[in-house]
Formats: structure tokens, sequence, C-alpha cells
């Protein structure tokens, strides 16, 4: 059994994998964005007759942060994510600068804090939750997908360079695809904040939040079944591949588009 922590546990997929590896007797860190959330969660756990390590923790927070510093974490789950969406005429860059706070930066910023003991033991797993959204452009989904493209970009400079001195740290991304969450809806929704009068997307903006709206309900997932076992199997099997995405249909769909140079 391992010593597993993974951000923004609070809901969705985060909260699902927490509560699997709790129960397959894992010590699970699972920190949450507010205390909200972690006063929520540590009832939902107890409910469930599970015992999680619940505490607030803001990946952007540098003091935050600096709470996994005395935790020895064999496996590190960088699960936590924003997304906003619109034209990338519109979309503010304060916007963009904090989808890649929260998307990329902060994940460096905690990988700096956990390698080096990771790497004094030879051994633990780094784990990013990506995108299939960082592996082909989608209009009006850059502000996100950007982040993604770089997250698994930089993940895979980490984990050649391990490679480079022989660690037996690994390095993996999950690129979920389209699940029923809710985080769908509110990033598409989310380029109604910005959006101005005099923007030449503004006449086209509520049909194509409905247009995306109705394709996601079409194709997402309703289950976290099969991105959960895709996870843990990252966390938990004896050599861990570099990439897994899930659902396979919508993975196999990217990966025909970019075949097909779409």
């Amino acid at each position: 059994m391992s010593n597993v922590c993974i951000t923004g546990a609070g809901s969705g997929i985060g909260k699902a994998t927490a509560f699997a590896l709790a129960k397959q007797g894992h010590t699970v860190f699972a920190p949450t964005e507010t205390q909200t959330q972690a006063e929520a969660l540590e009832q939902e756990s107890k409910d469930q007759n599970l015992e999680l390590v619940i505490w607030k923790l803001d990946v952007t927070n540098s003091e935050d942060r600096e709470t996994l510093r005395d935790k020895e974490i064999e496996v590190m789950i960088h699960n936590a994510g924003i997304a906003y969406t619109g034209s990338l005429v519109d979309v503010p860059v304060s916007k963009i600068r904090e989808n890649f706070e929260v998307n990329l930066f902060a994940i460096w910023e905690i990988n700096q804090i956990i390698l080096p003991q990771m790497l004094s033991r030879d051994t633990g797993r780094i784990i990013a939750i990506s995108s299939i959204a960082g592996r082909i452009p989608l209009p009006f989904f850059a502000s996100y997908g950007m982040t993604k493209f770089a997250l698994s970009a930089g993940m895979y400079d980490l984990y050649k360079e391990l490679k480079t001195i022989h660690s037996q740290v690994s390095v993996s991304v999950v690129e979920p695809g389209a699940y029923h969450t809710g985080f769908n809806q509110r990033m598409v929704t989310s380029r109604r904040e910005y959006i101005e009068p005099d923007s030449p997307f503004y006449s086209e903006m509520e049909q194509g939040i409905i247009k995306d709206l109705k394709q996601f309900d079409f194709i997402e997932e309703r289950k976290l079944d099969s991105i959960v076992d895709a996870i843990v199997r990252a966390a938990t099997v004896k050599n861990p591949r570099f990439r897994y995405s899930r659902p396979y249909l919508q993975a196999w769909g990217v990966q025909l588009l970019r075949v097909l140079g779409v």
C-alpha cells in the first residue's frame, strides 16, 4: 500500500479516485481547494466508512503548497484544474493566465517540492490529469486546451529527463475525454462572463454555447468508472505506461482526427 496524494479531491473525478484508492487500502491525502469542500468531503468519506487525510489546499497558494513538504508522498496525482473558454479574441489574458497558473505552473511548483524526496528514495510516481483536449485543437477551447498541450509536453520531458539518470520514479499522464461531472458545462458557459457586444463573435455566442452543450450532452460518458480505473492503474500497476486515455471510443476518435490532420 502507498501514500497517495490527489489534488482537487473535492468533486468529480478527483473525489471518485480518492474513494477508489482508499477502498483499496492506500493512505489517501485528499486536499480540496476550499475549506467548505474539505468539510463536505470529510462527511461523505465518514458516511462511506473511509479514512482520508483531508485539508484545504489551493494549488496556486504557496503557503498551501508547503503543507505537502512534510508528507511522505509516494504517488502524486495532479488532478486540480479549471477551465475558461471562448474566442481568443475575447478571453481576457488574465483568465488565460489563471488557466495556466492552476493547470500547469502549480503542478511544477508542487513537483519541485516532492520530486527531490522521491529522487532521494529512488521511488515514486508523478501522475498528471491532462485531457484529450490537449491532443487536438478545438475552436473556442484554446485557453484551456493550451494548458493541457503544455502539461502533456512537460510531463513527457520530465519522463525523458528521469530516464537519463536511470531514476525509478515513474511519470504518467491520464487524458480524460468528456465525462458527466458538470465541469464541461461550466467551461462552456464561462464564455458569457467576458464577451462584449462589439466582439465579432458576440452574435454567435449563444448559438455556440447551445451547440457545445448539446454536443457534450451527447458524447459525455455518464459513469466515471473507466477514467477512475485508468488513474488507479497509473498509480498502482508495476510498470505504468506514460499515457492513459479514456474513454476508449473518444480517445480513438481523437487519434483518428490527428492522423487525418484535422
